[in-house]
């Protein structure tokens, strides 16, 4: 019994597998900073990266599991200017970035919308701070994080596609920063 259940799983993940688009992707994003004391803190936007591979699993038809991984920079500075508290961060980092969103198509042909959140693990961190903030002390930046992910799929052709993406922060990035995050990537898809 246990060798028929191990061979009907392997069936079943092979034929998801050989039905799997993937695809590499590279992307910009616009970090947004926002903290709990906006009326302490200038924050500051700034543009990153994000590179990646995409997977595409189907689950049902027009529902597919959008996942794989990939590189993101988040970085944005934030100043204070509170009496004895005056100080800037400047901040970069990078994340490995494992995305699990449920993928919907068949809305209209050249357009899917996905939604879901991510796993974004630290690999890398760069700080550059003065005053308060002197050698980024009190940054105390997250080496987890979860956002909320919201986007659309723009498909040119069978190769070619483009994603349009929201992440929203529900944690911290930082202390008292969270960060969300506009993406526009453009996909290269291999079948």
């Amino acid at each position: 019994m246990f060798r028929f259940i191990f061979l009907l799983t392997l069936i079943i993940n092979t034929s998801a597998f050989a039905a799997t688009k993937t695809g590499i992707m590279v992307g910009v994003l616009h970090n947004l900073p926002e903290t709990e004391r906006s009326n302490q803190f200038d924050e500051k936007s700034k543009f990153g990266f994000g590179l990646g591979m995409r997977a595409l699993i189907p689950l049902t038809n027009g529902l597919s599991l959008r996942t794989g991984a990939g590189l993101i920079q988040k970085k944005f500075s934030y100043q204070i200017e509170s009496g004895a508290q005056n100080g800037k961060a400047d901040v970069s980092l990078v994340y490995l970035n494992i995305p699990a969103t449920l993928y919907l198509s068949g809305l209209d042909e050249r357009i899917a919308i996905f939604a879901g959140t991510a796993l974004n693990a630290k690999l890398d961190d760069d700080c550059n701070g003065s005053g308060a903030f002197n050698a980024c002390r009190g940054v105390n930046d997250r080496d987890l994080i979860l956002p909320i992910i919201l986007g659309f799929d723009f498909i040119f052709t069978d190769s070619i596609s483009m994603e349009l993406s929201y992440e929203y922060g529900i944690m911290e990035t930082a202390k008292d920063v969270r960060v969300n995050s506009a993406i526009i990537s453009l996909i290269y898809n291999f079948n």
